[in-house]
């Protein structure tokens, strides 16, 4: 009775300890691997259904980031504050093109939400090639399944097209820096990651 109360108590907690593991290494993915940080502050009207309206009510305005970094750096706890811009649009390699979706960040501040993540997270290797630099804004990371598709690879040149707030088509021209699996295996044919300026400019 003993040995099969010990059994079942070390089975419990090697169960628990396992679960434990599990949640902590989605909560680093999440918050230091993705770089989602622990709070996200966003136009009420980013996440409103697509009317016709213009494009600029859903951003915060240069005013309202102001505001809010002005509140947030008041914060003791706050160890970084940055922005972020999701666009989408189409990637071609100049035969063919794939629509994109894509997040631009500060590539810097990308690296610090990185090295603070611990455990597993912390020792793999998110991307093949170079890492994003902020003095270079045509350098971007595309997932694994889009470069496939678009037969790319790192250092191929590629061009980036996509709508403006005013509602004009714009193109860039931009290089692979790096090759990453995306979060979702949905958007690994899809995913890019480029710097805030790129996205800024398209």
């Amino acid at each position: 009775t003993i040995l099969a109360v010990g059994v079942g108590f070390a089975a419990v907690n090697l169960f628990g300890g396992f679960q434990n593991y599990i949640f902590q290494g989605l909560r680093d993915a999440l918050l230091y691997a993705q770089a989602q940080g622990h709070v996200a502050v966003f136009s009420k009207n980013a996440l409103a259904p697509d009317s016709g309206d213009d494009p600029e009510n859903r951003l915060i305005t240069p005013a309202e980031t102001l505001a809010v970094r002005n509140e947030i750096v008041r914060w003791p706890e706050v160890i970084l504050l940055t922005e972020e811009l999701q666009i989408s649009g189409l990637l071609s390699n100049g035969d063919a093109s794939m629509v994109f979706i894509a997040v631009g960040r500060v590539p810097s501040h990308l690296e610090k939400f990185r090295a603070r993540a611990r455990g597993m997270i912390g020792q793999i290797k998110l991307y093949e090639g170079d890492p994003l630099r902020d003095n270079c804004s045509y350098g971007i990371g595309i997932s694994s399944g889009l470069a496939e598709k678009l037969h790319v690879g790192q250092g191929s040149d590629v061009i980036a097209m996509g709508p403006t707030v005013e509602g004009q088509i714009n193109a860039m021209d931009a290089k692979v820096f790096q090759l990453f699996e995306s979060p979702t295996a949905e958007l690994n044919d899809k995913f890019m990651l480029i710097p805030l300026d790129f996205a800024k400019a398209l």
